[in-house]
């Protein structure tokens, strides 16, 4: 399809060295449509990448709407065998200074950014992994003294409050918006 092609052919683009360039591609690839999943997906699952995850994840969740969260879900689930393995060795300084350009930063921008997106979509089939994630993170000092991951608590527990959950309270959930990348210079 046409929202496809367009994909493919601005791919290359966000392997300029040139941060405006894909900047700008990334404007571009969230005009294609639902058509361009399949590309943006592809992008998302290649390392090469890697730096523009957490913009993908968005674009992603904002062209390919509930259809993108299966993909989007199995993401998050790598993300927090991610944490579940390396967590309980972080340093307690692991994000001080904005030292976002570490694999640290880097793994939560993108934890950050699937867990925006998949409240977006309402997806409840992401309640399980949010809760070991929540449980994990306030049971270990280093990362519950960070204070701006408050947002990951309190996105997890809005995973689990969308329509389908079964909770024992009854907060409504996150309306629909865009999911938004964090807020973070482009790499």
């Amino acid at each position: 399809t046409q929202g496809e092609q367009r994909a493919q052919m601005l791919e290359p683009f966000l392997r300029s060295d040139v941060a405006m360039a894909r900047s700008s591609t990334l404007d571009e690839l969230e005009k294609t449509g639902k058509s361009a999943v399949p590309v943006l997906e592809a992008m998302l699952d290649n390392p090469t990448y890697d730096a523009c995850a957490p913009w993908l994840i968005s674009i992603l969740a904002n062209v390919g709407q509930e259809s993108a969260a299966p993909f989007l879900n199995a993401h998050f689930e790598r993300e927090v065998a991610f944490w579940e393995s390396n967590a309980p060795s972080v340093p307690n300084d692991w994000l001080a200074n904005g030292r976002y350009d570490n694999s640290l930063g880097h793994h939560h921008n993108v934890t950050e950014s699937l867990i925006g997106a998949l409240k977006t979509a309402h997806y409840t089939d992401a309640r399980q992994p949010a809760l070991r994630l929540h449980r994990l993170w306030i049971s270990l000092p280093q990362m519950k003294q960070f204070r701006r991951l408050g947002f990951l608590g309190g996105s997890l527990r809005a995973v689990d409050r969308c329509p389908g959950a079964a909770v024992e309270h009854s907060a409504p959930c996150a309306s629909r918006g865009s999911a938004n990348p964090p807020s973070l210079p482009l790499p």
